[in-house]
């Protein structure tokens, strides 16, 4: 099955109940702003079935800015201007992904790309 929203829009087309072992949400949610995210986050669990996943993977800012390298600085500063939104924490995204009914996992950062991050939630069995 073809994922519901190749080449449609994932904040307003139906995702579908129960369909989804997982949903991977890649280099997306820097380009909204919060509220937004909160909205796609609540539609997510819909899709997924029980016990299912959902992995969003992006640039990930830290949680003080005196500890921030040089590439989370340049990617907060450069979604900031180009997608006047930003990018968030793992604290931020998890506290959404809970929100929503999902039970956030402990955070990944990558180390092959040093500013970026993965925060796994998932959907409970009952």
């Amino acid at each position: 099955m073809a994922p519901a929203w190749e080449g449609d829009n994932v904040l307003t087309d139906d995702l579908g109940v129960a369909v989804y072992d997982v949903v991977l949400i890649f280099s997306l949610l820097h380009h909204y702003d919060e509220r937004t995210k909160r909205e796609l986050m609540h539609r997510v669990p819909r899709a997924l079935r029980p016990g299912g996943v959902v992995i969003i993977g992006d640039a990930i800012r830290l949680r003080s800015p005196s500890s921030a390298d040089q590439a989370r600085t340049f990617f907060d500063f450069y979604f900031a201007l180009t997608s006047q939104a930003g990018t968030w924490t793992f604290a931020e995204v998890a506290a959404w992904q809970g929100e929503a009914g999902l039970l956030p996992r402990r955070p990944m950062r990558l180390f092959t790309g040093p500013a970026m991050g993965l925060q796994v939630a998932m959907k409970p069995t009952t």
